[in-house]
């Protein structure tokens, strides 16, 4: 079982880095949403007063300056080498995460190793390594005790259905919130500009462009972290783990035969990983 340790032992440091970046990432994000939204108010503020008003000219200069770091976030943060970095990682820790569980379940049968499992660590590091933390950046984790076809499915299969659909109701409920504030600046930026047919421009014209800035920035946001798209293949993706919980081969069945289920559960969530890497990596 050396190699079986050893492959999860690096996918738990895969999944180390695979995590820091797309907590990084998101970070990002947030950030660049809040300082473009701060620009916006910024140059509102700066549009109401005069070029000789002290509050103007402070909050223009705010307002270069937010925009500004905004832009440094995106050009060093927010770019398709950081997603692909992050892509890579989660792709070699599920990968090898999935190898490492159905050799479990096979030695739980009485299988013998297979010795595909070296070569796909030994691939992994050579694809990847590069990518990969020093050794012990992650916390060492014993392996899942696997001695049944019903322990698999219990620690995977409907762990994850559980996982998949709390966190497909989280995302949505963020998607909604963001949504809903940015039709509020849409809404808001409509009726400006209704009003600036019957009141001067001077007073309307600051806050169309502040919300024309949110709006968009709140809309670019959405468009790059796709929470409602991911939120929605959670969905499925835990719909389809409840039906194969409810398909587990009879107890004592051939070795073949329960790893054919487990081959059919990580196809479910490999396929899954890959529409979501594909969908966030399309910015």
């Amino acid at each position: 079982m050396e190699v079986v340790d050893r492959a999860w032992q690096l996918h738990r440091q895969w999944s180390a880095v695979a995590t820091d970046a797309h907590q990084r990432l998101n970070r990002m994000r947030i950030r660049n949403l809040l300082l473009l939204s701060a620009g916006a108010i910024a140059g509102a503020v700066a549009g109401f007063g005069r070029e000789s008003d002290l509050v103007a000219r402070i909050a223009s200069a705010v307002g270069v300056l937010v925009l500004g770091l905004a832009g440094v976030i995106q050009q060093r943060y927010l770019t398709p080498a950081e997603t692909q970095s992050w892509m890579s990682s989660r792709h070699a820790s599920e990968r090898l995460k999935a190898a490492v569980l159905r050799e479990l379940v096979a030695a739980s049968a009485g299988s013998e190793p297979d010795s595909a499992l070296a070569h796909m660590v030994d691939q992994t590091q050579k694809d990847h390594g590069n990518l990969l933390a020093p050794a012990g950046a992650a916390e060492s984790s014993s392996l899942p005790v696997i001695r049944s076809l019903d322990d698999y499915v219990r620690l995977r299969v409907n762990e994850q259905a559980d996982w998949h659909r709390t966190k497909a109701s989280g995302l949505q409920a963020r998607s909604d919130r963001l949504r809903t504030l940015e039709l509020a600046a849409t809404v808001l930026g409509v009726v400006a500009s209704a009003l600036g047919a019957i009141v001067s421009d001077v007073f309307t014209a600051p806050i169309i462009g502040m919300c024309t800035t949110i709006a968009a920035a709140l809309a670019a946001h959405l468009a790059s972290s796709k929470l409602g798209v991911v939120a929605a293949d959670y969905v499925r993706t835990a719909t389809r783990l409840e039906t194969l919980a409810g398909r587990v081969p009879r107890e004592g069945c051939a070795v073949g035969e329960a790893l054919g289920y487990v081959d059919t559960v990580e196809a479910v969530l490999a396929e899954q990983n890959s529409r979501w890497l594909a969908a966030l990596g399309s910015e």
